[in-house]
């Protein structure tokens, strides 16, 4: 009988991919978790204030679907760093895409349907940096 011999690497690799698979379908499915003490799923942290008077928070999150394909994240270029925090939908080719670009100055979140008007939804939020007065 011959054994085969499987790299300690690969085993540690394969068992960090379960455990963050498993973490994301708890974030899709909103599920509130807490593990080693750090909170999962929660409402966006409160501002934190880094002294001299400047405050990093987080935004709301923001949703662009099939009916409402574009949406305002609030913010303009400059004052905040906006990022994509889920995709989702029926992306069928390559028509359909989800993306958090600048337009006319402003951070947008957006979802495109594509020609055959595939369900698309795209969620966003943005950190920003502001000086308390």
């Amino acid at each position: 009988m011959k054994y085969v011999q499987i790299p300690v690497w690969l085993i540690s690799l394969i068992g960090v991919l379960a455990i963050l698979i498993v973490l994301e379908r708890l974030y899709v499915a909103k599920v509130p978790v807490k593990i080693w003490g750090i909170e999962l799923n929660q409402p966006p942290p409160v501002p934190i204030f880094l002294g001299g008077g400047l405050i990093l928070g987080m935004s709301e999150e923001v949703t662009a679907t099939k009916k409402n394909n574009k949406a305002l994240l609030n913010y303009r270029q400059g004052e905040a760093l906006c990022f994509l925090t889920y995709v989702g939908g029926k992306f069928s080719g390559d028509a359909e895409a989800a993306s958090v670009h600048l337009d006319n100055g402003n951070w947008v979140v957006q979802a495109y349907e594509g020609a055959a008007g595939a369900d698309v939804m795209a969620k966003g939020r943005c950190l920003f940096l502001s000086v308390d007065k």
